[in-house]
């Protein structure tokens, strides 16, 4: 076939659809009921015809428009409604307090799990001074009480502790996605995390140590506008051959 047969015998199709995305102007609301329904048949088949045309046909231009067409039907067939003054109060003043009051055991839980440690630990920091001052190492709490942060790093050092900062960073955050998918039992203690400047592991503490500046729809779909080019492109999948692109709003 050859490709002005291909857009002859689909010629009124396409420009059917063209018409309803005319009328619609960027909301679906705009057309009837049954224009609705019309323009996801012709959208369907159209996205068929992309397939075809992408495959037989791919530097035609006619390929290019019916994927501009297609491109925009799809923006119409998957348009979310704005959201509006009225959605958003029904959400902040009823969904939301109901998905809190459905859930409330286990929010009540994990508060208590959060608010109880905190409470015992800051208590016992007051009480007991000597059992809080060992929960920092002794070059940690000398930087504490001289009011020096562990951010202090000699310029010479920086390219080397970097890394491990950013290493113990990811290895706390893992530590906390683990200890809250299992209950906790690998999760960082109530102890704090001493920086790896700082730590007794870094191979660095002895060398800064001597300086005196040192501290511690099932089918995928997919879609693009072309910046270059002003025009859409449109990716086909298989079995169901839908053109996808961002929405907005």
């Amino acid at each position: 076939m050859t490709v002005d047969r291909f857009v002859e015998d689909r010629r009124a199709r396409w420009a059917r659809l063209g018409n309803l995305i005319a009328e619609a102007n960027g909301r679906v609301e705009r057309l009837a009921p049954n224009d609705v329904l019309e323009l996801g048949r012709l959208y369907r088949s159209a996205s068929s015809d992309l397939a075809v045309a992408r495959r037989d046909f791919a530097l035609d231009a006619a390929t290019e428009r019916l994927n501009d067409l297609v491109a925009g039907a799809h923006a119409l067939v998957y348009s979310e409604a704005p959201t509006s003054g009225r959605r958003l109060r029904r959400f902040v003043l009823h969904e939301l307090p109901a998905s809190v009051r459905s859930n409330s055991r286990y929010t009540a839980i994990s508060i208590a799990a959060f608010v109880i440690p905190l409470l015992a630990t800051f208590a016992i920091g007051l009480l007991l001074p000597e059992i809080a001052a060992t929960a920092l190492p002794a070059e940690t709490r000398q930087h504490l009480a001289e009011r020096r942060l562990w951010t202090d790093i000699p310029e010479g050092f920086r390219p080397l502790e970097g890394p491990l900062i950013i290493v113990n960073n990811v290895r706390v955050a893992l530590l906390a996605f683990a200890g809250g998918l299992t209950a906790a039992p690998f999760s960082p203690s109530c102890r704090a995390t001493a920086s790896p400047a700082a730590s007794s592991r870094s191979p660095l503490r002895t060398a800064r140590s001597s300086s005196p500046a040192s501290s511690c729809p099932a089918a995928p779909v997919s879609a693009s506008r072309g910046r270059s080019s002003g025009r859409a492109t449109a990716a086909v999948a298989t079995p169901c051959v839908l053109p996808a692109r961002r929405r907005s709003g």
